[in-house]
């Protein structure tokens, strides 16, 4: 049974082989997994297995495919699968128990992707963020334009006391709002347009000079579809009262597309700030 929607899972077996049907809801199907196929399956087993589970960001499956080649094509009988989301890739590594060589190979996963991987435990990116804030016990603000306030709303669900780590969530997705709510100046807006790397770092700047939090998140961005092709452009500013560090990001897929990948993208850029490694590709930022 579905906690969360009318849609069942099902488990079926036939000629020694399990086949989960779940949900195409992400996390729906996460959730019917964990508490119903995972123990399914684990009691069908004899042999007992270990697995890491390593999260990562930005980089496709091909990509990771060829970065990590040695390691999936090992001789040491540790499986290795990758599961793409948008944005994201999970990469885990399984093997029996008693295999030592799992230990090595996760080890030199870890290593080769270590500036894409946000987590190495099998939780959501705002999760991940959630536990950061708490950790460190740090507030943060933010100022929502392209990601109209997916970002806030994702991360108050991750638990009850989630809100006490926000300060300040502002929705501002025309020039009107920005201006009345964040003072951003008109001309700004003018000479360098609305989605700019200026206009964002203003955005950051204005927000955390009338904010308690330690560290703030701003984005605009524009979805645009031409031809049949369909991108968004977005700036994403992230930093405390010390610097701030705006992000271009080009994103493709439909407007919720980019909506999505626009929240995904702001919480690994914080998660890189709280963990104080600044992603820079090319150690510039814009």
């Amino acid at each position: 049974i579905n906690p969360m929607n009318t849609t069942q899972g099902y488990i079926l077996e036939h000629n020694n082989t399990i086949y989960c049907v779940l949900p195409n809801i992400y996390d729906e199907a996460r959730i019917m997994f964990d508490d119903v196929v995972l123990d399914y399956i684990l009691k069908e087993q004899k042999k007992k297995y270990r697995s890491y589970t390593f999260k990562s960001f930005g980089l496709g499956i091909d990509l990771i495919s060829k970065v990590i080649e040695a390691e999936i094509k090992n001789k040491s009988k540790v499986s290795i699968n990758l599961f793409e989301k948008p944005m994201e890739v999970d990469i885990v590594l399984k093997s029996i128990d008693t295999n030592k060589d799992l230990d090595d190979i996760a080890k030199s996963v870890f290593l080769k992707l270590d500036k894409y991987i946000y987590s190495v435990e099998d939780i959501p990116i705002e999760k991940v963020v959630y536990k950061l804030l708490k950790l460190n016990e740090i507030k943060v603000s933010f100022a929502e334009d392209i990601s109209c306030g997916e970002i806030c709303s994702h991360l108050v669900k991750q638990a009850d006391d989630a809100v006490n780590y926000i300060d300040k969530s502002i929705v501002v997705p025309n020039i009107e709002s920005k201006m009345t709510t964040l003072g951003i100046d008109k001309s700004l807006i003018d000479t360098q347009g609305e989605v700019s790397p200026n206009v964002v770092y203003q955005m950051a700047v204005n927000l955390i000079k009338n904010s308690n939090a330690d560290v703030v998140v701003a984005n605009v961005g524009k979805f645009t579809a031409i031809n049949n092709a369909q991108n968004g452009l977005c700036y994403i500013a992230v930093g405390d009262r010390k610097e701030i560090h705006v992000y271009k990001n080009v994103f493709k897929g439909n407007y919720k597309d980019i909506i999505d990948s626009a929240t995904v993208s702001s919480y690994f850029y914080l998660i890189k700030k709280l963990k104080k490694n600044d992603f820079h590709l090319d150690k510039n930022t814009i």
